[in-house]
C-alpha cells in the first residue's frame, strides 16, 4: 500500500542519518533520528538547511494519514532524492 511505502521512506531516512553519523564518528544510541541530526549539524556533518529538510521529511513521514495516496507517497520520494545526505 502507499501507506507501508510511506513507512519505508521513514526508515530509509533513519538508515540513512545513522550512516551520516556513523562516518562522522557520532555515537547513535538512544538518540532518534532529529536529535542525531542536530548532533551532525552541531559538528558540521549537515548544513543548517539539510538538517531542517530532513527533519521536515521525518516530521511528515511521522505523521502520515493512512489513507495517504501514492501520488503524495512519490512526491515524498522525491523530496528524499533531493535531499542527498
Amino acid at each position: 500500500t502507499p501507506y507501508q511505502s510511506l513507512l519505508a521512506v521513514r526508515d530509509a531516512l533513519n538508515k540513512q542519518i545513522i550512516l551520516k553519523a556513523q562516518q562522522h564518528d557520532l555515537n547513535t544510541k538512544n538518540l532518534n533520528s532529529i536529535e542525531i541530526s542536530n548532533k551532525l549539524q552541531a559538528i558540521g556533518g549537515l548544513t543548517i538547511q539539510k538538517a531542517k529538510a530532513f527533519q521536515a521529511l521525518i516530521e511528515l513521514t511521522n505523521s502520515a494519514d493512512p489513507s495517504i495516496s501514492q501520488d503524495q507517497v512519490n512526491q515524498v520520494n522525491q523530496l528524499l532524492d533531493n535531499l542527498n545526505l
